[in-house]
């Protein structure tokens, strides 16, 4: 199992690992995982990851060969963090996720865009029916005549229905794509409202940067009111609070409870009625679940967070104390990675810790500090995917080496399988999967939260508790996966969802992170104490846009052609995702990391021992990454203010 190490002695430079020579001299010792809260996501609406396992570099699958070591969270090709985590067989239920993963950029884009046109069944060659869409970026409400979709977007979480009266609840990635689709799609005669809670937009991928003083929040936000004005859609700045699928004694209509957070309505309830209900609620960031932390979803005043634009500009204030003091000639010790061990997302501390690094170094002071990273990955490169292998400068690499080569030739020491347990002043306390207990030091350190849904309750027409019905113990809304309980060894990329329609509601569906996964992608794991050390399954970025688009895309379906319209699928079993992970900023000096990946989700039985087609996942690290994060930023915040040209740019 992995043990604490220092990363020293022997360094080998990543082209070592691009070049594939033998051992590439690398310290085999384990050091420090990943993980984080925010990603490098193209869309951050409402990604869960599930599941709570990690998967051990190296190990042989049974049944399928060698296991890819390493893994990349998808979110470059995706846009901000989420991550939750469902229950597996015994595993316990996670309440925490993440809404950043580290993000790779695709250097080569005739290989990235075959990847990424992998992804299956989109369904863009369908127009949407002729009812109202509702769309709620946060909870909501609707009670119009028509046919409406709601959607519901929140820094914590959303959701989202849509359908004749459709509501969709999340404003992220997800809830957000998926509401002016459907506004795009259904035009005027029907009716789109978004419920969210929040009355920004937050393009999460660039909150690292802002978190190092190189963007400010203006940067990296835009209001939502003018831009969903200007779609003919309606907004309400609210967050949903329940879910009644069956109406109730005084309303036969399906409806969501919503309570308004602004627009002069603060704390106002009010009910609104759905034909079609999009959960896109994303995951609450779930500091409390470590003492210390946090309390609840709120930050604790120990660490510092860049999983909301808030957050990133606090980050940048204490960073600069701390340079302040190294400047005086104070050596800092700085701790990044994740703060429990069911995170997801630590490809957002895993962009962090380097554009720290980097900015150390620019400002001449990187031998003033001693920086380390800590995660919950059982191996370093696993990033909630399992790990990987790729492409490398022509050679097969697995994202272990990958990993532990960058982390070498940048001096960063770590520690993997670590389950941060306790959070104090200046100090952590953790347990790793040997059982064995440790503590770490800190003057400055960003631990990304676990992810949990966002709370919402559900009720039958009798008024009845029926959450469990509708939700995964972890609070992730259930889809059309396979939940059965199996060994890791059955583990099928069959298991996962399609459509994302609620088995039991199927006037329901989610996207992005608010769907319970299947299990998590990692191999499980436990300490000897019963701890569960592992990362659960990344879900946001590219993954949740695509997601979002084809569920968007099946209601207006259902709403035009009725309820034997075909369901637009988007099994992330099936679909090819690019990330974009940064390693520092700068037109001349800057690097990111760069990977496309295909599929997602393993398929161990269509490609044996790796899971994954190797002509379609690779990576590349260099300045060009940097610059194609950098164009990223732009393009996406672009698109998701519905400039001209917005529907031909790709999720």
């Amino acid at each position: 199992w992995p043990r604490r190490t220092a990363n020293r002695g022997v360094r080998p430079r990543l082209l070592d690992s691009v070049l594939g020579e033998p051992a590439l001299g690398l310290d085999r010792r384990h050091a420090a995982g990943a993980g984080g809260c925010h990603r490098l996501a193209v869309d951050r609406v409402l990604d869960v990851a599930a599941g709570p396992h990690a998967l051990d570099g190296g190990a042989r699958r049974p049944g399928h060969g060698a296991q890819v070591a390493g893994g990349v969270h998808l979110e470059e090709a995706a846009e901000q963090v989420g991550v939750r985590a469902v229950a597996d067989g015994d595993e316990q239920p996670l309440d925490g996720e993440h809404p950043l993963l580290p993000g790779y950029r695709v250097l080569q884009p005739n290989a990235g865009d075959a990847a990424v046109s992998r992804a299956q069944h989109l369904g863009d060659d369908g127009v949407p029916g002729e009812r109202d869409l509702w769309v709620v970026e946060g909870p909501l409400l609707h009670d119009l005549g028509r046919a409406e979709l709601v959607a519901a977007v929140d820094d914590g979480h959303l959701g989202g229905e849509l359908g004749q009266e459709q509501g969709v609840l999340g404003g992220g990635v997800a809830g957000h794509t998926a509401a002016t689709f459907a506004a795009d799609w259904l035009g005027k005669e029907h009716e789109v409202v978004v419920v969210t809670p929040n009355s920004k937009w937050n393009w999460i991928p660039s909150n690292i940067w802002v978190g190092v003083g190189e963007m400010t929040k203006e940067d990296v936000t835009f209001d939502l009111a003018p831009v969903y004005e200007k779609a003919g859609i309606t907004y309400k700045q609210a967050k949903a609070v329940s879910i009644n699928p069956e109406g109730s004694a005084a309303n036969d209509k399906p409806f969501v409870t919503i309570e308004y957070t602004g627009q002069g309505k603060a704390g106002v309830s009010e009910e609104v009625t759905y034909d079609y209900l999009i959960n896109a609620t994303g995951p609450k960031l779930n500091f409390g679940a470590t003492p210390g932390l946090g309390e609840g979803s709120n930050l604790g005043e120990y660490t510092v967070s860049v999983c909301t634009a808030d957050h990133a500009e606090h980050a940048a204030h204490e960073l600069e104390k701390v340079m302040e003091k190294m400047r005086k000639g104070q050596r800092q010790k700085i701790l990044i990675g994740t703060g429990h061990g069911m995170c997801t997302c630590q490809g957002a501390a895993f962009e962090y810790i380097f554009n720290v690094e980097h900015e150390l170094r620019k400002a001449g002071l990187r031998d003033m500090a001693d920086i380390k990273w800590i995660s919950n990955e059982t191996f370093m490169g696993d990033f909630g995917m399992g790990g990987l292998h790729m492409k490398v400068g022509g050679y097969v690499v697995s994202s272990r080496i990958f990993t532990e080569s960058l982390f070498a030739e940048r001096g960063v020491d770590y520690i993997t399988g670590a389950h941060v347990n306790k959070v104090e002043k200046g100090k952590v306390s953790y347990e790793l999967l040997d059982g064995s207990t440790g503590e770490e030091e800190f003057d400055f350190s960003m631990l990304i939260p676990p992810f949990a849904g966002v709370g919402l309750k559900a009720y039958n027409k009798a008024g009845e508790d029926i959450t469990d019905t509708v939700f995964a113990p972890n609070g992730f809304m259930k889809v059309d996966a396979d939940y059965t309980p199996k060994a890791y060894e059955e583990w099928k990329a069959s298991d996962w969802p399609r459509t994302y329609q609620n088995p039991t509601y199927k006037n329901m569906f989610a996207a992005g992170i608010a769907f319970a996964p299947p299990h998590i992608i990692s191999k499980p794991a436990k300490s000897p104490n019963g701890t569960v050390i592992n990362p659960t399954p990344p879900r946001t970025g590219m993954p949740s846009g695509i997601i979002g688009k084809a569920v968007a895309h099946s209601i207006c379906d259902l709403i035009k052609k009725g309820s034997d319209a075909h369901l637009h699928e988007a099994s992330m079993a099936e679909m090819g995702a690019a990330c974009v992970a940064s390693a520092g900023k700068g037109w001349l000096d800057g690097q990111a990391a760069a990977m496309t990946v295909y599929p997602v989700v393993p398929d161990y039985d269509k490609y044996p021992g790796t899971g994954r087609d190797t002509d379609y996942t690779f990576g590349e690290i260099g300045l060009a990454g940097h610059w194609i994060k950098h164009i990223l930023h732009y393009l996406f915040i672009y698109k998701a203010k519905l400039k001209p040209g917005w529907t031909f740019i790709p999720e």
